[in-house]
């Protein structure tokens, strides 16, 4: 049993699926499925464990759906009481430290602000933060969350008034400086078609595969790195996506004409070739550089 509990562990740090890949019987005991990855882990222990070896020949146990799911509860309940007492400790000396822990996702049935501070409220008993303690909110502007008289801070600040309410700095800052780029032609339309590069590159694993080997060729290799993906509320990962394409100019350039070389659809071609026409212009160049 020990050893299914370590092999748990191990695949749950690391992110892995327990199944894996390929399921032939949802319902079956996980460690007699062949392909999946916590029986190919229990296998691999097993080559230097005899006890382990022989368990795994007999009739395995503990091993069912449920049983796995319940272990990784347990796992994720020893967690949370670790990194809240932490908190706890941290939060009761004179000198506080700052936290940013992931605590979980609970699901609600209404989005309504009643509902969302009850939950709030819930999920802090239940962890033992009792919000008396709470010195601070930080939500988005959605007014649900954010509303001075109805929104779910506003309820927390009716149990204590200590918890003061801070609009997301990431978020304010994102909003601040779009509301300031649409003031400016140059750098708003920089935007728009630097979004557009990127949505054309990222949403083909083929086009991002065919300008890895365009940076390849060139002799630019890993250095530049790949394209990013915008975010719509952080403007510091706005910043970094487009900084990625003024490291790949040149090879975002040649991929273009290369997909307007080989594309038959008349769409593709014209949005490419509207795109590589204004990747040569300066007002382009320009405004992604300003608004950086």
């Amino acid at each position: 049993m020990c050893e299914v509990v370590k092999a748990l562990i191990f695949l749950a740090r690391q992110n892995i699926a327990i199944r894996g890949s390929t399921v032939t019987n949802p319902e079956a005991v996980i460690a007699r499925e062949p392909n999946s990855n916590l029986s190919q882990l229990l296998k691999l222990m097993g080559s230097s464990t005899t006890d382990l070896e022989k368990w795994l020949q007999s009739k395995v146990t503990y091993t069912s759906p449920d049983n796995i799911n319940e272990l990784l509860n347990i796992m994720g309940q020893m967690i949370s009481r670790k990194l809240t007492s932490q908190i706890r400790e941290d939060g009761l000396t004179r000198t506080s430290v700052a936290h940013e822990e992931f605590l979980g996702l609970y699901h609600v049935d209404k989005t309504g602000a009643v509902t969302l501070f009850i939950t709030i409220k819930d999920v802090t008993l239940r962890l033992g933060l009792p919000l008396d303690l709470c010195r601070g909110q930080c939500y988005d502007s959605a007014s649900v969350m954010s509303g001075v008289k109805n929104g779910a801070a506003a309820k927390v600040l009716e149990v204590n008034p200590k918890a003061l309410y801070v609009h997301c700095y990431a978020h304010s800052l994102n909003l601040a400086v779009q509301d300031t780029t649409k003031d400016c032609s140059v750098m708003r339309d920089s935007l728009d078609l630097c979004n557009e590069l990127i949505k054309l590159i990222t949403s083909s694993p083929k086009r991002e595969a065919w300008l890895e080997t365009i940076k390849k060729c060139s002799g630019e290799g890993d250095s530049a790195g790949k394209v990013k993906r915008f975010s719509s509320t952080r403007w510091t990962v706005k910043a970094s996506a487009m900084k990625r394409i003024i490291d790949n100019y040149g090879s975002i350039q040649t991929l273009l004409d290369e997909i307007y070389d080989d594309s038959s659809d008349r769409d593709t071609s014209a949005k490419v070739l509207g795109l590589s026409t204004k990747m040569e212009q300066y007002d382009f160049l320009f405004g992604l550089i300003l608004t950086l």
